[in-house]
């Protein structure tokens, strides 16, 4: 009967263990997600302030233009 609940409480620990490191995998690969996500949307916005950074200049250029004609 002992060896029975010892090893019933073996198996309660080893699944433990087991949904700890489930779990800890699943937090782990979200972050992961979460990480690609905003490295990307970084991207796309140093992309896009890149793009408004040049539009000013290039407006510039063209009412410097005008300025002279």
């Amino acid at each position: 009967m002992f060896c029975i609940s010892a090893s019933l409480a073996i198996i309660s620990i080893v699944q433990r263990i087991a949904n700890a490191v489930m779990g800890l995998e699943s937090l782990i690969s979200d972050k992961s997600a979460e990480l690609n996500y905003l490295f990307s949307m970084k991207l796309s916005l140093t992309v896009r302030g890149s793009l408004v950074r040049a539009q000013p200049q290039e407006q510039s250029l063209t009412n410097m233009w005008g300025f002279f004609i």
